[in-house]
């Protein structure tokens, strides 16, 4: 068997050519458009950084050079030659709108080029058709669904319930794509809460609202288009995981993306913080201490004496016991530790990086029993992840598990 192996890229006489009638046509039709030296030095580095296998480029400049339009120049027609995907990512949301929103439209109106376009947000940012039909329907159910009782800490208002229904509306008429970010409506932090879900709960393409999926809608368009929109955290995400529904990444294969890191200096706390583990102690201690609902469901959902090799008292004992270290670790640290009054984020820092010795025994405890918890939430979410698709009560039990396991897995992480 012969392996085809791609020619390496090059900035050849062509590309060069495409680059400066993209510049030279910008330049024409833009109103008031100056020529700044800093900019046509951007647009060398990166056409350079761009157009070769391997290349890379650092720009360093000041507001007012135009720098979405100095990659932009270079980076588009490059991407169109290649049939590569041109991903921008950036460090905050308002670099995202503007580019979306107004910087690549207005270039590919003004310089011809003709290419698609799409924003990639988090799951989390989106619609849940699924949640937001049970949503709706708590008022009628006498409140929350039993197995949600570990993962929400009260029933929805009335109001919120309305508000949950306009937006499904709004969502299947097509007046609405279920970003939740344009929502035509205000969305308080709870009902969000409800009515998105994290890839732990999302079951896919198993979903039975899945052909009214915004997320699925969403991941289609992006990998379809051309260019590409995201943020810092989710490009990490992507280039670390692939899409769980198929198999396929949530963006492009690296070797498919000509990559763009806009407010670069964001990209290192942003991997810092993706490497991190935290937790707020009180929630997770409420959270954890009412599992025993959900892990009885388990069982019963699956007609099996073991999972993740706990029996159901074992498994409802395990997270007991986590939900008393949690609070007696709590408990400790309010004893040897006050925060200066006048800090608004009070913050301990171990000296020389290294934790009390009175604290190691109880981290480690914690570790023990956090570790048998999360084999147990990930042993009992691939097992209720077998049952029949259209099996509502079971794919509502399949999200709350996915749901407590993303919930244990933090605690894992952070005790590990």
């Amino acid at each position: 068997m012969t392996e085809t192996v791609a020619a390496p890229r090059t900035l050849d006489d062509t590309l060069k050519d495409a680059i400066r009638k993209a510049y030279t046509t910008l330049q024409a039709n833009t109103p008031g458009f100056s020529t700044r030296r800093s900019q046509s030095q951007m647009i060398g580095v990166v056409s350079r950084a761009l157009s070769k296998s391997g290349g890379v480029g650092v720009v360093e400049a000041p507001t007012g050079v135009g720098k979405s339009l100095g990659y932009l120049t270079a980076g588009v027609p490059i991407a169109l030659a290649s049939k590569k995907k041109l991903v921008i990512s950036t460090g905050t949301v308002a670099l995202q709108s503007q580019l979306v929103e107004r910087d690549i439209p207005n270039f590919l109106k003004a310089t011809g080029l003709e290419a698609t376009v799409a924003l990639a947000k988090g799951r989390t940012r989106y619609l849940c058709t699924r949640n937001a039909a049970e949503a709706q329907g708590e008022g009628s159910q006498g409140g929350m669904f039993e197995d949600d009782a570990p993962l929400f800490d009260r029933p929805l208002a009335p109001i919120e319930m309305d508000i949950a229904k306009r937006l499904t509306d709004a969502f299947t008429s097509g007046s609405w794509d279920g970003d939740i970010d344009n929502a035509p409506e205000t969305i308080s932090p709870g009902l969000r809460s409800r009515i998105t879900t994290p890839a732990s709960g999302c079951a896919g393409r198993r979903c039975a609202y899945s052909a009214q999926c915004a997320v699925l809608r969403s991941r289609n368009t992006v990998r379809d288009a051309q260019i590409v929109v995201t943020n810092h955290a989710l490009l990490l995400s992507a280039l670390s995981i692939g899409d769980s529904d198929n198999g396929q990444p949530l963006i492009a294969p690296p070797s498919d993306m000509l990559l763009v890191l806009d407010e670069g200096h964001h990209v290192g706390n942003v991997a810092i913080d993706q490497g991190a583990a935290s937790l707020a102690l009180d929630e997770m201690a409420k959270r954890t201490g009412r599992l025993q609902i959900l892990i009885a469901g388990a069982y019963r959902a699956v007609d099996k004496d073991r999972l993740g090799n706990l029996l159901p008292n074992e498994a409802i004992e395990v997270a007991s016991n986590v939900a008393k270290q949690l609070r007696a670790f709590r408990d400790h640290i309010e004893r040897v530790w006050m925060p200066a009054p006048a800090d608004e984020e009070p913050m301990w820092r171990a000296a020389n990086g290294r934790l009390p010795e009175a604290w190691r025994e109880p981290i480690e405890a914690l570790a023990d029993d956090t570790r048998s918890l999360y084999n147990w939430a990930h042993a009992a979410t691939a097992q209720v992840a077998k049952g029949k698709p259209d099996d509502a009560a079971r794919e509502r039990l399949q999200r709350n598990l996915g749901m407590a396991l993303e919930m244990i897995e933090q605690q894992y992480n952070l005790w590990q």
